[in-house]
């Protein structure tokens, strides 16, 4: 057929039907390259042709011309209003810019044609990344209701539907993403990994097994089953993993994660040397993947510590949403969020709600107010109003996920950053700050592979740096609002658990109850790398498990303020 069409575009110098049909082709051939210059040739050939510019613009996407790109799109539907893929087109060239834009395109594009699945799932995507889950959850059912075999769209859904806390139904939408493409390992490894937050272990394991019978050098997998249990001695498993390490063609992602899986494999066997090697060889190659601006993050701590003064508290006495529902537990990963909120969870006032990006969107979302622009730094023109709704939006959004707890815990770690607005805008919440010994919390974090960014993880003067600013911090939170912080103890929690958990329940004002100190019988999920110690009673043997590494760690433990 592309010969055939250039062989017409020659024949017929001055007709614009080879041309448009030959950059169509050869866009839906992949070849966007080559697309591009017929593509131009089109739009000079007859410049009122919507499909010819509709073909430019595609083309444009592909070879990275976004602005061009749009501006194609754009004269394709002023000369054609209703053209469904110019609609869609630009949905797609505005995708990395205006992202809303790109869901009213998106939109459009299916109330003219509903049945267009490809359009529907990147809408999807879109609502995904704006926060709007539950939308996004309707438009990946759109798209699998045109193709009920759309295997991607289902595991996507199934993504999604975790991230609500809707574990069984995120099951069943992987399951028939699988049923769909059995050889989708991804699917597979996705589904052992939300099998494994509920604390279905072995159907976990059973799981990432199958997904490395799919696909024998799916390295995430292999890190996902060296974490699903502890290794007495090498075996099958080690040796496919070492000789994978080994390979010269595995590299970047896949490389990074076999060596934290090795670390973990020989961190069990007791070889502490090779144990660090392979964490210390995982972390440079995914520091190798960023730049870290630490004197910016610097600079951002020093902000806090100056927007947020005695000063801005006091004018905001009255201030904020006065409901109690939050309970906030914060620190840094690894150092007992997820035990304390599982013990609180286990209490029947409380429901648990894990990992919610609820307060950043607050902050940085496209709907803030403005005084929460360049954030902290406009805070001072803060009106009460501004502050009382923020507290309101927040609510709002915690309450959707239970409406019949009296306490909700938010779990995020990283909300340590923000104590201080939340007395702006929630001054009723509660906040536990979860603290553990620094070397110990900054090794198991350096241990450890994060999904979400976590710039400071990967290098151990990095994280002593990070440690120090958030030490520093918490201290001057403790300074400007007394009592409004409880800090607990993980060593403490771990020798006086009935004590500890007595001192945690009291301040949040909960009655005792004997269930939150079985905690690990808790029937929910957990999203954590903690997802296995938290289903077992307290241990002892992460205390000061740092020592058996303590000949590595010198820039760790000499940078760190201890």
């Amino acid at each position: 057929a592309v010969t055939s069409y250039r062989r017409s575009a020659e024949l017929a110098p001055g007709a614009h039907g080879p041309l448009v049909n030959l950059s169509g082709l050869l866009l839906q051939m992949g070849d966007a390259a080559a697309a591009l210059p017929v593509a131009r040739g089109a739009v000079r050939a007859t410049p009122k042709l919507a499909a010819a510019w509709c073909n430019l613009a595609g083309a444009l996407i592909e070879c990275g011309e976004t602005e061009e790109a749009i501006e194609a799109a754009r004269r394709a539907l002023m000369l054609d209003p209703h053209n469904v893929e110019a609609h869609f087109t630009l949905g797609k060239s505005l995708l990395p810019s205006q992202p809303e834009e790109a869901a009213a395109a998106f939109q459009r594009a299916i109330e003219l044609k509903p049945d267009l699945k490809g359009v529907h799932y990147l809408l999807a995507g879109v609502l995904k990344a704006q926060g709007k889950r539950l939308e996004a959850v309707a438009a990946y059912r759109a798209a699998i209701a045109v193709d009920p075999a759309f295997a991607v769209a289902q595991n996507d859904l199934a993504n999604t539907l975790k991230d609500l806390g809707r574990y069984d139904e995120a099951v069943v939408a992987y399951r028939a993403a699988i049923d769909a493409d059995p050889t989708y390992a991804g699917a597979v490894n996705n589904m052992g990994v939300t099998l494994q937050e509920q604390g279905k272990l072995a159907e976990a394991a059973a799981a990432f097994q199958r997904a490395l019978e799919i696909t024998p050098d799916y390295t995430e997998a292999f890190r996902n089953l060296a974490n699903s249990k502890r290794f007495h001695r090498q075996d099958d498993l080690t040796r496919r993993m070492q000789a994978l390490a080994e390979r010269p063609d595995i590299g970047g992602e896949a490389k990074i994660h076999l060596h934290f899986a090795l670390g973990k494999v020989h961190g069990d066997l007791g070889d502490t040397e090779a144990s660090f090697r392979h964490f210390e060889a995982g972390n440079k190659l995914k520091r190798a993947t960023f730049t870290y601006d630490r004197k910016g993050v610097e600079g951002y701590f020093k902000d806090l510590e100056t927007c947020f003064d005695v000063d801005l508290f006091q004018r905001h006495l009255k201030n904020g949403n006065q409901d109690a529902t939050p309970l906030f537990v914060v620190g840094l990963p690894r150092s007992g969020t997820t035990l304390v909120e599982q013990i609180l969870a286990s209490h029947p006032d409380v429901f648990g709600a894990g990992e919610l990006s609820l307060l950043g969107n607050v902050i940085f979302g496209t709907s803030h107010p403005s005084a929460f622009d360049d954030f902290p730094k406009n805070l001072a023109k803060a009106a009460d109003a501004d502050l009382s709704q923020a507290g309101q939006g927040y609510l709002e959004n915690l309450r959707s996920l239970s409406q019949s707890h009296r306490h909700i815990v938010d779990k995020m770690p990283a909300n340590f950053q923000f104590v201080g607005l939340i007395k702006l805008i929630l001054p009723k919440a509660r906040i536990v700050h979860c603290v553990r010994n620094p070397i110990d919390t900054c090794f198991s974090i350096y241990r450890n592979y994060f999904f979400e960014h976590q710039p400071h993880a990967y290098d151990l003067e990095d994280l002593a740096a990070f440690h120090n600013l958030y030490s520093d911090l918490m201290a001057h939170w403790h300074r400007v609002l007394p009592g409004f912080v409880f800090d607990i103890s993980y060593e403490s929690l771990v020798e006086t658990q009935e004590e500890e958990t007595r001192r945690l329940l009291d301040f949040c004002n909960l009655s005792w109850d004997p269930a939150c100190l079985e905690f690990h019988k808790l029937d929910k999920a957990v999203k954590t790398a903690s997802a296995y110690q938290v289903r077992r009673p307290l241990y002892k043997t992460s205390v000061a498990a740092w020592k058996n590494y303590e000949t590595y760690l010198g820039p760790l433990i000499s940078k760190l303020k201890t």
